[in-house]
């Protein structure tokens, strides 16, 4: 008897789900809220009092560039919950399902096997700041909504609907402004994958409605500042620290480590080349974009991680086991995010600060680098002797 595609599609995406759902359920019963700022953390605070702004209160008051991301607090909102933070954690956990369904089907149109699309899904779940993961710990938070979009816009893109893309990028823009700095990104990914010269209308009427709610949200919530500004500032502090230097390579392995095996690949395809690309503007971003360079660059994992698992399903299965290894181990998986012991990062050799090398004294970065390297080490060893053999 013939099998019927679309009842297996239904039944392969339940599964899905459903996997997704236990590991939620899993983070809800094993990890605590985060304490400090009454639960909300840092710049969770702003998005507290910016929800406070669609329930009456005086706008103003937050810091640039959080004043820009009104999206998630609106939604928040829009819920109406009384409980505030309860309220972010629906709509987080909400956004951080669609996320990895959405990373999930991007492996499965970008022709990754089964096994592949299964550690794209694993990487949207274990990782340190994967949303499922991390909304337990720090509810107040806007990447969820970003990641979401920013993987619609890369799915609707390969997919050839350039228009759709640019679409979600506007969409997108509330909740995180640098979709301002992605959209002439994917307008090249659009070009390169054979969009008309229509694509070129579509991504000015795009920029267009950007730079009108960037004016928007500037004017009517008081929110001026400049990014330019942030980057430079970050630029300096990288380049002159050696400790935040090597933090942001150790930051960058936890997810794209197999990558450097890239050039042992003899053949691309257009998704995986415009994966690398995409992998080199999220490592820019992270490298200019603030002081938790880790939790910045997976924002961006959406535009990169085909080429890093397709690395791994070419390299074979032993080089999978290894890689899943070193994910579970540098991303402490299956260990609680912690309280951290102090309010602002000072040295502290245990809890949140600890956990990710950014604000972490350099032997956390040390030791991330470290399981990479003494796994491909090994790895290459084990190659070499059964080549021998």
């Amino acid at each position: 008897m013939r099998e019927n595609p679309r009842i297996r599609f239904f039944f392969e995406y339940v599964t899905v789900f459903l996997v997704i759902a236990l590991f939620a359920s899993i983070y809800y019963y094993r990890q605590p809220q985060i304490v400090a700022g009454k639960g909300f953390g840092w710049d969770g605070l702003s998005y507290a009092k910016m929800l406070g702004w669609f329930s009456g209160a005086q706008r103003g008051g937050v810091d640039f560039p959080f004043c820009n991301r009104i999206g998630t607090p609106f939604l928040a909102f829009a819920t109406g919950l009384s409980d505030s933070l309860l309220a972010f954690r629906v709509v987080n956990v909400s956004f951080s399902v669609i996320f990895s369904l959405t990373v999930y089907s991007i492996a499965k149109r970008s022709g990754l096997d089964t096994l592949s699309s299964l550690i794209s899904l694993f990487l949207t779940l274990g990782p340190f700041f994967s949303p499922i993961r991390f909304v337990y710990f720090y509810p107040a938070l806007t990447d969820p909504a970003f990641l979401a979009f920013l993987a619609i816009s890369f799915l609707c893109l390969i997919n050839g609907r350039y228009g759709f893309s640019f679409v979600v990028l506007v969409i997108a823009y509330p909740f995180r402004e640098v979709s301002i700095y992605i959209l002439p990104v994917y307008l090249v990914f659009a070009v390169y994958l054979g969009g008309g010269r229509f694509v070129f209308f579509k991504f000015i009427g795009a920029m267009i409605v950007v730079v009108v709610l960037k004016y928007f949200i500037s004017s009517y919530f008081g929110c001026n500042g400049s990014q330019l500004n942030v980057a430079i500032q970050f630029l300096g502090d990288r380049l002159s620290n050696p400790r935040l230097f090597l933090a942001y390579f150790a930051a960058l392995s936890m997810i794209a480590a197999p990558v450097i095996y890239i050039g042992e690949i003899p053949a691309l395809s257009e998704i995986e080349k415009i994966s690398i690309s995409g992998l080199c503007v999220a490592a820019a971003l992270a490298f200019v974009g603030g002081s938790d360079c880790t939790r910045i660059f997976y924002s961006f994992f959406p535009m990169y991680f085909v080429a890093i698992v397709s690395v791994i399903r070419k390299r074979g299965y032993v080089f999978t086991l290894f890689c899943m290894i070193g994910y579970v181990v540098s991303n402490r998986f299956g260990e609680r995010v912690q309280e951290p012991l102090n309010y602002w990062p000072s040295g502290d050799e245990s809890g949140y600060f600890w956990q990710f090398p950014d604000h972490a004294r350099p032997e956390v970065s040390l030791m991330v680098l470290a399981v990479w390297g003494l796994l491909f080490f090994l790895f290459e060893k084990m190659r070499k002797f059964t080549t021998a053999s």
